[in-house]
């Protein structure tokens, strides 16, 4: 099994590098910025409440979880690196909703069953391992309660430029060389099968994207075999209450129906925030590819340092 907490930890000895291999920048206005554009997102497509208690797996330096953090009860960040959640400890000391955790393993097992009511993960699993991968969707199934939500994506082998992106790394890294976070690529029927697998319920698959695969599902409400609640109703509440703070007057059914159709809308016109995403995806590719490189170069470097230099032969002398 590969030492995921050690590959990330070497990839963020400092803050400008754990950035920059989380996001590919390294500019504090400009991680505000990015952040806030994915916690919106994620916002709408799992309908955060201010109640809602929410996790997200592979938090980094709080990119997100900093921007999403005053818009629910909690935000809890886990992720596999010390460095990193130190880090994100001081970009959050001052948001007292944030509870930073570094995990132990590849797993959730530090947190109790039925926690949160989001769990999440983007741009995550594209770095593990297809066990990993699944551990991680099954144990944010436990974690959540029922009726809680999930979100998570990782590239699609089967979209055009997730598959020229397989190649580029087919190319980059012959057999024996490829280094531990090396891209990792899933189909759109593997990542259904493993929701379904986990015992998510309404698992929807938007796999319309040049490179990215993105899964939603609910954790079914009761045991018993009560069917979960529609996430449409999820979207309808938000929209009929985003309707009555808007106007003191009670919202007709008509203006209802024109928000819930805006709020459905939302969910399924994700083209936006997918190219953003699938153009910070490229930025990051070529940051760790240029990392590769350089930790090539500087191997070869201690390696020429480490060989014995041979004494000067003397010379035979001639009979």
């Amino acid at each position: 099994m590969k030492d995921y907490k050690a590959i990330w930890n070497n990839l963020s000895t400092t803050f400008a590098d754990a950035s920059f291999y989380v996001c590919c920048i390294g500019d504090e206005d400009e991680i505000r910025r990015n952040g806030a554009t994915t916690a919106e997102f994620l916002r709408q497509a799992l309908v955060i409440d201010p109640t809602d208690k929410v996790l997200e797996i592979g938090c980094g330096v709080a990119r997100i979880g900093r921007e999403l953090a005053p818009h629910c009860a909690e935000w809890h960040g886990a992720d596999i690196s010390g460095n990193m959640i130190a880090y994100a400890r001081e970009r959050t000391a001052d948001i007292p909703s944030v509870f930073l955790h570094e995990l132990p393993d590849n797993s959730l097992r530090i947190f109790p069953d039925d926690s949160f009511d989001c769990v999440y993960s983007t741009i995550v699993f594209m770095h593990l391992d297809k066990l990993e991968m699944f551990t991680y969707i099954a144990e944010a199934y436990r974690v959540l309660k029922p009726g809680g939500r999930a979100y998570f994506d990782t590239y699609n082998v089967l979209a055009p430029e997730g598959w020229e992106e397989f190649l580029k790394v087919l190319r980059s890294f012959p057999p024996g060389s490829r280094p531990g976070h090396v891209s990792q690529f899933s189909t759109p029927q593997e990542l259904h099968k493993f929701m379904d697998a986990a015992g998510f319920a309404q698992v929807r698959i938007d796999d319309q994207n040049r490179q990215l695969v993105l899964a939603l599902g609910v954790k079914p409400v009761a045991p018993n075999g009560e069917a979960p609640r529609p996430l449409a109703e999820f979207w309808a509440e938000a929209a009929a209450a985003d309707l009555a703070l808007q106007s003191s007057a009670r919202p007709t059914a008509q203006d209802a129906a024109t928000s819930v159709a805006a709020v459905l809308a939302a969910q399924t016109a994700t083209a936006d925030y997918v190219a953003r995403l699938e153009a910070e995806v490229a930025r990051k590719n070529a940051a760790i590819a240029d990392l590769e490189r350089r930790v090539r170069v500087r191997e070869a470097q201690l390696v020429a340092a480490r060989r014995p230099r041979l004494p000067w032969r003397r010379a035979k002398s001639r009979r």
